[in-house]
């Protein structure tokens, strides 16, 4: 082997390398584009040389290089010589500084482009450096739409590190300036056939991408206006006008809001005085910001100021609103969807992060899945693809409604059901909702609540179609536990897993962004935060009444416990008649403490034999504390509290009585939601239950109770317990304790280990068995986990014990906090 076949390889691969890891997003931003990009020509240009060196002929190598020349040569060329023979080379690019600091870089044109189009853009004027390096920026305008006047190209620049940077500071010291330029473009954009189909449009955009939907607001306006481009292309749009447009933009300063809404104003002028009707532009400021702009800037317009200039002008002509905080673009999409017809469409274009990618792309696709799923269940040409219907139909969603009680009936479940594991029943509206309730519940600014406002009109036609869920599920022979039942029938025996929730959010109920007054399905319930203070210059938004606040609060729950508890009924009565052994139950809603299971309607036959996981959720709705203290009944509020939190528990051990046999996951309250916790257990133990392995526990807890029915769990490998004790001295978790001692899994002659996780006073987790093969590591003495595994061993009898009692009680010791390990 030759110095030189073994120098020349050795070099190749040492540049190669560079060129492998140097590209690493990591490395490219803490030396800058500009740094790599050199550095990455520059380690090409050498392992070419040096590997066409080191091949040297070897077998057929040069049709390698010949081939790769031969790709890459042309591809090459191709974009300098358009631009010289093109474009020209004589280009002049005009720079300036706008308010909120973008850098705006207009150059003339002689050639046409789409909406969302890119241009490669090589500045010749700073240096032989930047000269060398195209940079891609998105056309933030359109091209004119008459022959006879002039096309602009217009990019908005945001000041990063490298170039932007030098450009920045040279259009801040030479406002208006020319700098040479080469435009190499246009590339990309969006898809045109599917953007003139719409008829609706959403446009959501942040950050810097705010320039990239001023193109979308010009193409409206020119539409709406009849300013639209006269060529073939705009022939396209005959057929599907659009709409409306909504534009939502998420900005973090007041600058950026600012200046859009002067650019959007300023576009609107070329076009028309007049207002645009369907345009709404949405701003979210994401953060604090000042209502003076603090940034330099060559722009003569002041923001904050709505009377001067041209923005003073529209100030009347286009929907404006700016909010503050993200905005909910999943719920904001799911609104406009439901009020589309069959005969509309709606596109959605985004650009920002890709946080805000993703949660477009997921409501996007959360809405399609929704109309597949429909059309796979009414028309036989859509239901013979297996992968699809698996997607789309392994878990349903049935709600007591009667517009989701004729999608069923109407369609034929049975050609998709063979596809169904998992159903959940979900409810959402309460017939307790009074008027002055749902005010406090709702978002809103409207100086008066006269009886004809919006505001009154949406309660009733809320309360409309409350009272027709309500209908539903309270009539025992009726339609929709009819259609429920044999909706499970048709799953059959491959229903793993029924779930019943209330989602006090789902179908929105506060008045937002709302275009008719009896559309309450499109608001959205929720109670504000008083905690968020607006900014002076922004539409009020929140409530401060604090007690008025928690009360509202406590409504809502307290009205969605009233649905849930007829929606747990009306499902164990679907399920009892269906004959169906399911193997999985979750029950995630608020109770009042009025279910009584063995007077549920075919509660004696429900078969449970076959349950191997439950899972409980169920919680009394928290009361406000002024409520709770600053009244004369607060004796009998306290007592009915405890009387609630004893129902829930006595319903959990109504469940697990028909299952205990087969359970083998038992969670109650795994959830930290807002309520009171039930109580559990509440009942002796009657019976063992051989197969329960996972036990969690966020329930109060009777200690001497739970003590007995550990030690009837045989099985037990896992106890989580986080919650407090039901009105019991803290010292009473040695019952709980004794259990875990003497439990077979533990001390027993096969111990197998139980996982113990204690987060309250001690904080303990780990494996506690006497094989020390299984168990974990023990603690050393003077630790603070000592005193709990001599307990959890028997080597300490707990009145002996006298750190584990303060423990328990609260009164550390002065022991280490951070225990070791036993060497």
């Amino acid at each position: 082997m030759s110095l030189l076949f073994y120098w020349t390889g050795i070099v190749a691969l040492i540049f190669q390398a560079w060129l492998t890891f140097a590209s690493h997003s990591a490395i490219r931003k803490l030396l800058g584009y500009e740094f790599f990009k050199a550095t990455h020509f520059f380690a090409v240009v050498i392992f070419m040389l040096t590997f066409f060196w080191h091949c040297d002929y070897t077998l057929t190598s040069w049709h390698y290089f010949m081939g790769t020349a031969a790709v890459y040569v042309p591809c090459y060329v191709y974009p300098w010589l358009r631009t010289c023979f093109e474009y020209g080379v004589r280009t002049k690019a005009h720079v300036k500084v706008e308010d909120n600091g973008f850098v705006r870089v207009t150059i003339p044109a002689n050639f046409t482009w789409e909406i969302g189009q890119h241009c490669f853009l090589r500045f010749t004027g700073f240096g032989l450096a930047q000269a060398l390096s195209a940079h891609p920026f998105t056309i933030c305008s359109l091209p004119a739409t008459s022959a006879d006047d002039q096309s602009f190209l217009v990019f908005y620049l945001k000041k990063y590190r490298g170039f932007t940077s030098k450009l920045y500071e040279y259009a801040l010291q030479n406002p208006g300036a020319q700098v040479s330029v080469l435009v190499d473009g246009p590339y990309g954009g969006i898809n045109t056939q599917r953007f003139v189909n719409n008829n609706q449009l959403v446009v959501v955009a942040g950050g810097s991408g705010a320039g990239w939907t001023l193109p979308f607001i010009e193409q409206y306006i020119a539409t709406q206006t009849g300013h639209g481009d006269k060529d073939g292309k705009e022939g396209q749009r005959q057929g599907s006008l659009f709409s409306s447009l909504r534009v939502i933009l998420a900005s973090r300063d007041a600058e950026s809001c600012s200046w859009y809404r002067q650019v959007v104003s300023e576009t609107l002028l070329k076009y028309s005085d007049k207002m645009i009707s369907g345009l709404q532009v949405q701003i979210n400021r994401t953060s604090g910001g000042i209502a003076e702009s603090s940034l330099p800037s060559n722009s003569s317009f002041v923001p904050g100021n709505k009377e001067s200039g041209s923005e003073g002008a529209t100030e009347g002509l286009i929907s404006f609103d700016e909010l503050h905080g993200r905005p909910d673009l999943p719920a904001i999409l799911k609104g406009l969807a439901s009020r589309m017809t069959s005969a509309d469409s709606l596109g959605v274009y985004v650009c920002g992060p890709d946080t805000m990618q993703n949660d477009v792309r997921n409501a996007v696709a959360s809405l399609n899945l929704d109309i597949l799923g429909a059309l796979r269940l009414t028309h036989r040409k859509f239901a013979d693809c297996s992968y699809v219907n698996k997607l789309l139909f392994a878990n349903i969603k049935l709600e007591p409604t009667r517009e989701r009680l004729l999608n069923i009936q109407r369609g034929d479940l049975s050609r998709v059901a063979g596809y169904t594991r998992s159903i959940t029943f979900i409810a959402y509206a309460s017939w307790k909702l009074v008027s002055e309730t749902w005010e406090r519940l709702i978002l809103f600014n409207t100086p008066d609540h006269n009886p004809n406002s919006t505001l009154s009109l949406a309660h009733g036609a809320y309360i409309n179609d409350a009272k027709e869920a309500q209908r539903l599920l309270e009539d025992p022979d009726g339609e929709l536990i009819e259609t429920w039942t044999n909706v499970l029938k048709m799953v059959g025996s491959r229903l793993e897993k029924v779930r019943v929730a209330h989602h006090i959010d789902y179908k929105g109920l506060y008045l937002q962004d709302s275009d008719g007054p009896m559309d309450w399905k499109n608001l959205r319930l929720h109670v504000p935060n008083p905690r968020i203070k607006t900014h002076e210059d922004m539409t009020p938004r929140f409530l401060r009444n604090e007690d008025g606040v928690d009360n509202a609060d406590y409504a809502r729950h307290y009205a969605c416990a009233i649905v849930a508890e007829r929606l747990f009924n009306t499902v164990i009565t679907c399920l009892s008649a269906s004959g169906i052994a399911i193997s999985s139950l979750s029950i995630d809603v608020n109770m009042l403490g009025n279910v009584e299971c063995k007077e549920i309607p075919g509660w004696q036959q429900l078969d449970l034999s076959n349950l191997k996981e439950l899972n409980l959720s169920t919680l009394y709705p928290h009361m406000p504390c002024h409520l709770f203290t600053e009244t004369a009944m607060t004796s009998f509020l306290y007592k009915r509290t405890q009387h609630v939190q004893r129902k829930i528990g006595d319903l959990a051990h109504d469940l697990i009585d028909k299952c205990h046999s087969t359970l083998e996951t038992f969670g109650f309250s795994r959830d930290s939601m807002p309520g009171y916790q039930a109580v559990w257990p509440t009942r002796t133990v009657t019976y063992d239950l051989p197969a329960l392995q996972d036990l969690e526990l966020g329930t109060l807890i009777d200690p001497r109770l739970l003590h007995d029915w550990l030690l009837r769990m045989k099985d037990l490998r896992s106890l989580w317990v986080y919650n407090d004790l039901a009105d019991q001295p803290l010292v009473n978790w040695r019952y709980m304790l004794d259990a875990i001692r003497d439990h077979p899994n533990v001390s027993g002659p096969d111990p197998k280990g139980i996982q113990f996780d204690f987060p309250f006073e001690f904080y303990y987790e780990g494996v506690i068995c006497k094989n020390s093969s299984i168990a974990t590591p023990r603690k050393r003495p003077g630790s603070r986990y000592h005193a709990l595994e001599a307990h959890l061993y028997g080597e300490i009898e707990f009145s002996d014990n006298q750190a584990l009692i303060d423990g328990l009680e609260g009164n550390y010791p002065d022991v280490e906090w951070e225990s070791e390990e036993v060497e």
